[in-house]
């Protein structure tokens, strides 16, 4: 049994009509135009005449695929569906599926550390440390596979927190988080690693 997508379809075809369709290199109005079935968006200023596809810098882009089925593949995981169900009821290939549920995790994670609101305040105490979560490889000796994750926790009743895995525990890097989800006035608490060495230099105490 084939799955049917018209609602997917149909909500689509809505975020179309409401889209307010401008050139991205002019600012200018756009036409849309179908080519090979795949809408396009065109400048409607002689002088400029970009092109682009209507999906440009959304997840659709990405994929070749139809974007109901993408949309149908993300609703369908959501619901409990199996990768092998979804790959029956769609007809699509299951490394497609996995494409599309890996680049939804990706957009997910992106939107939820933009969406953050900065942490602490004036004369609150803000916490941050490094921590490596993993297991010891062979179970012998000390060395840990895992990731390096740095934490910013308030010293509040609330205990407003962020979490980030990091690639590398450089002044640089940490010092740039911390910048991104501490208000300035805040005051920092931290084990006085030499990475934090220029926290004191932006924060309103360290």
């Amino acid at each position: 049994m084939r799955y049917r997508n018209e609602e997917e379809r149909s909500y689509l075809d809505e975020l179309e009509k409401k889209l307010i369709i401008k050139c991205i290199k002019c600012g200018s109005m756009a036409r849309k135009e179908k080519n090979r079935n795949i809408m396009m968006l065109i400048c409607t200023w002689k002088a400029c005449k970009a092109k682009r596809t209507l999906w440009s810098n959304t997840i659709f882009e990405r994929f070749k695929t139809d974007p109901t089925k993408v949309l149908s593949v993300v609703r369908l995981w959501f619901e409990g569906y199996k990768i092998k169900q979804i790959k029956e009821l769609m007809d699509i290939s299951g490394s497609t599926i996995i494409n599309i549920l890996s680049a939804v995790r990706e957009k997910t994670v992106e939107k939820y550390y933009s969406d953050l609101e900065q942490i602490g305040g004036d004369d609150i105490i803000v916490e941050v440390d490094e921590a490596k979560f993993g297991k010891r490889k062979y179970h012998r000796g000390h060395r840990v596979e895992g990731v390096w994750v740095f934490g910013m926790v308030e010293r509040t009743v609330e205990r407003k927190a962020v979490f980030i895995v990091v690639e590398n525990r450089s002044a640089d890097t940490l010092l740039f988080l911390m910048k991104k989800y501490i208000k300035k006035d805040s005051i920092i608490f931290s084990d006085c690693w030499r990475g934090y060495a220029r926290v004191g230099e932006y924060f309103h105490r360290h």
